[in-house]
């Protein structure tokens, strides 16, 4: 049998997982060099015991090929290892000459002193060429970690978690918020923060305007000045295709800032998004007579929706099946209802013809409990069967055992 040529051997090594794929490294000299490329494309700093990993990056035939670096917070251990850690970042500080084309950084930081010096050296080495980067951690640990002010020239993905931690102040007493404002590229495409502590209003009054900003995620407790998320949005009204808001509800009473933000700047003639695809709204509490006029907003080009914790009623829901259905294009419709029974599905089937996925989420089945229940869940099975769904997933927010057709 002639030899198979190696672009042939390349085209079978793309359809391969890289689970699978870097264990294949013996094979043939093709899968020889895929192997080690997905063995090493990410770099995972994940066990405090154990340096190896950055040991091998002394082979460049090695290190050329990593992309990503990901540090877990297993990676650093409590202070009694101190020794250790400090061999750690010894050790990957001589290692970052080494390695000349990382493009994906994530640290997920605990309680461990933030060592400033090696993450100004990790900036300094990698921050111009940067893709994406995803920092979870306590605020004063972030604030930390950008103390050396880098700069993101290529930036293209954020993703920032925000814990709370102690205050990290200015000489002057206020929170020094401008250590995250510099990772603010103008060149982030997908923009993705959650805050389980920090008000993020003086952040998004400091953002820039970005080129080509498609995605925005915000995930929050609070929001002292719901003009500040308007603005942004508004300002990428053409560019944005995804757009999630979730409030955080750490206690009883939550700040309800959905409200107010949608209540203040949301009607049927302001933020026109006009190439909107992807919405997921999770407030706290939202009126539905508060949301419906984003929905109408949005009508004519969203394909996925999103809508939790507030659950609708029958009559409600088929106010927003009413909305998409002259457009026909919502394709995933997820939603929380009070009930279900077998017309929810018919209005669903019915009205939105083109709907592939849909997820519910029900507080009960027309007031059935036990045996009954089952049965009912049997018959929806077989009535699901003969409805247009791709895929239908249903649960209860009870006891959240899902039934998936």
């Amino acid at each position: 049998m002639p030899d198979i040529p190696y672009d042939v051997w390349e085209c079978v090594v793309s359809y391969i997982p890289d689970e699978y794929l870097k264990e294949l490294y013996s094979l043939n000299s093709a899968f020889f060099h895929a192997s080690m490329a997905a063995r090493y494309r990410t770099v995972k700093l994940e066990r405090y015991t154990n340096l190896k990993v950055i040991e091998h990056l002394r082979d460049s035939d090695i290190s050329k090929l990593v992309r990503r670096i990901e540090f877990h917070y297993h990676w650093f251990p409590n202070i009694i290892f101190a020794g250790i850690l400090r061999a750690q970042f010894s050790a990957m500080s001589e290692m970052l000459p080494y390695l000349n084309d990382i493009q994906d950084i994530s640290v997920f930081w605990g309680s461990v002193k933030v060592p400033v010096e090696f993450f100004a050296s990790l900036w300094n080495a990698f921050g111009t060429n940067l893709k994406k980067l995803a920092i979870d951690a306590p605020l004063p640990k972030l604030t930390r970690m950008l103390a050396s002010h880098p700069t993101f020239l290529s930036l293209e993905d954020l993703e920032l978690v925000i814990h709370e931690g102690e205050n990290v102040t200015t000489q002057d007493g206020a929170l020094d918020e401008g250590y995250i404002h510099q990772c603010f590229s103008p060149t982030i495409h997908r923009l993705k923060m959650t805050s389980y502590y920090l008000d993020l209003s003086n952040i998004f009054s400091l953002l820039p305007c970005f080129i080509d900003l498609g995605v925005l995620h915000v995930a929050m407790v609070t929001l002292s000045d719901p003009t500040a998320l308007a603005n942004i949005l508004t300002q990428h009204a053409h560019t944005l295709k995804d757009v999630a808001l979730k409030e955080i509800a750490l206690t009883k009473q939550p700040d309800q800032w959905m409200r107010r933000f949608f209540g203040e700047h949301v009607n049927e003639h302001t933020l026109p998004l006009s190439n909107l695809q992807f919405l997921s709204l999770i407030p706290a509490h939202l009126p539905f007579n508060v949301l419906e006029p984003c929905l109408r907003r949005s009508s004519d080009t969203l394909t996925s929706l999103t809508l939790l914790n507030n659950r609708l009623t029958y009559d409600q829901l088929e106010v927003v099946v009413t909305i998409f259905s002259h457009a026909q294009l919502l394709k995933k419709l997820h939603v929380y209802v009070f009930t279900i029974t077998p017309e929810t599905f018919d209005l669903l089937a019915s009205e939105l013809s083109g709907l592939a996925r849909l997820i519910l989420i029900y507080s009960d089945i027309i007031g059935l409990s036990g045996a009954s229940r089952m049965n009912m869940m049997t018959l929806f099975f077989h009535h699901l069967t003969s409805r247009s769904f791709v895929t239908v997933r249903v649960c209860s927010y009870q006891y959240k055992p899902p039934f998936t057709t």
